[in-house]
């Protein structure tokens, strides 16, 4: 199975989360907040598909429940640091290291 670290909890980071899920990779998306990026904070989003008015909180929150389910794995931690020791790219929080084949970078 493909291991697939994304940065970043936006809609841009839950939407290649939600696409890599599908695929069949395993997905863990780093995001030191909450889910939702700056889209959670906007009041009414009148031009996303298929919803004709929505919250930004509850469009960031749809898609956050759809990737969970989809098996998302939710890290909240602060990425410090994304380096390649050559075979793979290696994420660093203020808590943890991990190494994964590939990485999205979604920070806005």
């Amino acid at each position: 199975m493909k291991e697939i670290a994304i940065i970043g909890g936006g809609v841009a980071g839950l939407t290649a989360a939600v696409y890599a899920l599908r695929a069949g990779a395993k997905v863990t998306l780093y995001e030191q907040y909450g889910l939702g990026g700056l889209t959670a904070t906007i009041d009414k989003i009148e031009n996303y598909p298929s919803y004709k008015s929505v919250s930004g909180w509850q469009l960031s929150q749809d898609m956050a429940n759809q990737a969970k389910a989809l098996g998302l794995v939710v890290v909240r931690q602060k990425v410090t640091s994304l380096t390649s020791d050559g075979n793979a790219f290696v994420v660093t929080t203020d808590k943890s290291t991990s190494s994964f084949p590939a990485v999205v970078v979604a920070v806005g």
